[in-house]
């Protein structure tokens, strides 16, 4: 006699779902400090819309969380991870020419990494270690200087 293991007939199974996860408006809501846009709506009910991640690897501008941020001299250090961002486990450090732009930034919840002429954008990147993080400093420091 050997061990049966599953269900003794189709109809007692359990059905399944053909949709995998939530759908639009089962989704948790998430904060702003978090990664989402200010109030995008879906079209229903005044319900703000969530993100979607990213399946390329790229950072999502909406989708991060910030990690740490220094303010000096009226520029910014913040170290940031993009949730959908698969390099350097989406954590990026960007310094910001100036620190009340960058919080603008912030308060609408889009942060791109990317270096951008036709919006405010980072003057710096450096790699995400600690090494990077005091060259960061280091650089306004240097860039204050000239």
């Amino acid at each position: 006699m050997g061990l049966r293991i599953g269900f003794s007939s189709p109809s007692n199974r359990p059905k399944m779902s053909p949709r995998i996860g939530f759908s639009r408006s089962d989704r948790p809501a998430m904060s702003p400090k978090f990664g989402l846009s200010d109030d995008r709506s879906a079209g229903r009910a005044g319900k703000p819309e969530v993100v979607q991640p990213t399946l390329d690897g790229n950072p999502n501008s909406y989708r991060w969380k910030i990690l740490r941020e220094k303010i000096v001299d009226g520029m910014i250090v913040v170290e940031i991870r993009y949730l959908d961002c698969h390099n350097y486990s989406g954590k990026k450090i960007l310094v910001y020419h100036d620190y009340k732009k960058f919080q603008e930034l912030k308060s609408k919840g889009v942060l791109d990494p990317h270096f951008l002429e036709t919006a405010y954008s980072p003057m710096a990147r450096f790699e995400p270690t600690d090494k990077g993080w005091k060259m960061a400093l280091h650089f306004i420091k240097t860039y204050k200087e000239v």
